[in-house]
This record gives structure tokens, C-alpha cells and sequence, in this order.
């Protein structure tokens, strides 16, 4: 089942309404602390992502830092900004 219904509109020109179905509110009690947490705390994300920008410019082999070739090929990024 989605999270979100799209329907299309062919009135004047093309336009898409979005609409958030139940399933898909039904998400929003867990994700909005998570965000409330990141909000509060976006000054400490962003100078933790610079320290690991400059650390990593000293750790680069072949284009990857450590971190970084040990999530080649799953997908995931070291990086969180």
C-alpha cells in the first residue's frame, strides 16, 4: 500500500494533486521526533560534517577515504550532509 495518491488533472493544462494517504500520517508520530532532533541539534551535525571533511582530506586513497570503501558497493554514504 502507498504512502501517498496522485490524481491527475487534465483541466488547464497538466496538473497532479499529491494527497498523504491514512498509511502515510500514520508515519508522521515517528518521524517528527527524529526531526525535531535533527533541528535541535543541526549546528553539532554541521560542524561534525565539517570535521569529517577535513579529517577525510588527509585520509583520501584512490578517491575514497575509510570510511568510504567500507560502504562501497552497499549503497550507504559515510556522510550524513
Amino acid at each position: 500500500m502507498a504512502s501517498w495518491s496522485a490524481k491527475f488533472n487534465l483541466e488547464a493544462g497538466i496538473r497532479v494533486d499529491y494527497a498523504i494517504t491514512r498509511l502515510g500520517r500514520s508515519l508522521f508520530e515517528h518521524i517528527l521526533p527524529v526531526w525535531d532532533w535533527s533541528a535541535d541539534n543541526a549546528g553539532r551535525l554541521i560542524a561534525a560534517q565539517e570535521a569529517y571533511d577535513d579529517l577525510g582530506a588527509g585520509m583520501k586513497t584512490n578517491g575514497l577515504n575509510s570510511l568510504d570503501r567500507n560502504c562501497a558497493g552497499s549503497g550507504m554514504r559515510s556522510t550524513f550532509i
